[in-house]
């Protein structure tokens, strides 16, 4: 049992767990923890601007850039951002969330990373449909 109520509850570890959306929820043979926070420590913290700090770089464990990935996203012009994460190698991000844990700024990184490699992988399968039809 707990001794207070939960705030949140992850199966899996902190930084690529999923959230528990009922107690109701089994716990199967490939659930490798399961990590339970009190109301206080569920709390997000509200994000600040990017202090360019470099830890979310040092710590990725491809040396990603997830700043220069953020900056991309929130370009208006989809060819110039596609050519930015193409470059910078968004695709080969794993979603560890090794990069949203360091940073000090509370940046949803990871979060953001996920919406980029969704954006290049349907642009560039855009663009080989467009290539390939006008062949």
């Amino acid at each position: 049992g707990f001794t207070d109520e939960p705030g949140k509850v992850l199966y899996g570890g902190p930084m690529m767990g999923k959230t528990a959306h009922s107690m109701d929820e089994p716990v199967i043979k490939a659930t490798n923890a399961v990590l339970v926070m009190d109301k206080k420590d569920a709390q997000r913290t509200e994000p600040s601007p990017c202090i360019h700090c470099g830890r979310c770089v040092a710590t990725c464990p491809l040396s990603l850039n997830p700043t220069a990935f953020a900056k991309a996203m929130e370009l208006e012009d989809e060819e110039q951002r596609a050519a930015i994460l193409n470059r910078e190698k968004v695709q080969l991000c794993m979603e560890c969330g090794c990069c949203s844990y360091v940073c000090p700024a509370h940046r949803p990184l990871a979060e953001n990373n996920s919406e980029a490699r969704r954006f290049i992988r349907k642009y560039n399968k855009a663009a080989a449909e467009k290539k390939e039809g006008g062949k």
